[in-house]
């Protein structure tokens, strides 16, 4: 069986750095060329990490909230998916994947070792879902269990942020375009945190701001459209949106251009995702990027700890970042 060493000696580098490139350890300090050789060397060899060994055996499941036909259009969830299947295929699990509006149980009838459950479920489907593994790990989900793994965003604070760059580029006039998600058996929607965090923002400029303009549907690109529309036909538009997501910002592109009202000059946009299209978007967009692929990768490496022995539950929160484009140009804070 191939070992470290023996890669080390083929890419000639040290063990060092092939433990660290097998690791993705992305501070690494290598050029790519190298990263590359070890990375094709290791699978020349057939090396497999002690972790990958452990896991050879192991059985998970994903559990993802949209149905089949919805998420091949949400690129957003897609790509969480596809960093969690990555991540564990290669730590050497073959995943068992399973939509929303299929039978879980019966899909998993087999038993699991642990389940990986993206996307926001309501906490009676949670509990359900801990009686299919012994051990569970959430994404991006809109509760808490005290005692499950979970990795997500916290898209409070991130549209503070957002929000507050905007107001610190001269914004006075705010307006908002979100959605509302149906959660349950019984479909409850519920007040998405980015909407939460407007109002609060708002409140909090007290006198200093004028009234906000707030307009919530669904999530897409057709309800972004519709909403800007509607916007446009109330009377004159605020400085600035914050929209909740990459699509509803599409849509309302489209809405904007087909009135002549120009983007950035008479009104800019910043939303949240960076989804691949937004940066061939005319004019690009401005969003706040959420690391989807890390959102996945994280939780394998949650699973995996826990399947190693780890009794005690994480929570971790990932960072995120404004991409300046040209719907709404960084500029000299004021």
């Amino acid at each position: 069986m191939a070992t470290i060493k023996d890669i080390a000696r083929r890419a000639k580098v040290s063990s060092a750095t092939v433990s660290r490139v097998l690791n993705r350890d992305e501070t690494l300090s290598v050029s790519p060329e190298t990263r590359q050789r070890v990375l094709e060397i290791a699978e020349e060899l057939g090396y497999r990490s002690r972790r990958r060994r452990q896991s050879a055996k192991q059985s998970v499941g994903v559990i993802t909230w949209h149905s089949r036909a919805v998420e091949s259009e949400d690129f957003y969830y897609q790509t969480i998916r596809k960093g969690v299947e990555s991540a564990l295929m290669r730590a050497g699990i073959q995943p068992r994947l399973i939509y929303k509006d299929e039978d879980a149980t019966a899909a998993m009838s087999a038993p699991l070792d642990g389940l990986i459950v993206i996307g926001k479920f309501s906490d009676d489907e949670l509990m359900g879902y801990q009686a299919l593994a012994s051990q569970v790990v959430l994404v991006d989900s809109m509760t808490e269990l005290s005692e499950v793994d979970s990795v997500s965003v916290d898209l409070y604070q991130l549209a503070i942020d957002g929000l507050r760059a905007m107001h610190q580029r001269g914004v006075k006039r705010f307006g908002f375009i979100g959605g509302r998600e149906m959660v349950g058996t019984h479909k409850h929607a519920f007040i998405d945190k980015r909407e939460l965090a407007f109002r609060d923002f708002l409140s909090d400029l007290g006198e200093a701001a004028e009234p906000p303009r707030i307009y919530v549907g669904e999530f897409g690109i057709k309800t972004g459209y519709e909403l800007m529309q509607r916007a446009i036909r109330e009377g004159p538009l605020p400085d600035a949106f914050f929209i909740a997501s990459d699509y509803l910002a599409l849509g309302s592109l489209r809405a904007l251009h087909e009135a002549g009202i120009a983007v950035p000059a008479q009104v800019r946009l910043m939303s949240v995702n960076n989804l691949e299209m937004t940066q061939y978007a005319s004019p690009t967009l401005t969003t706040i990027e959420i690391p989807q692929t890390h959102l996945g990768e994280t939780a394998v490496d949650l699973l995996l700890e826990r399947l190693a022995g780890r009794t005690y539950s994480k929570r971790v929160i990932l960072p995120y970042r404004i991409i300046w484009r040209e719907s709404f140009p960084e500029e000299e804070v004021e």
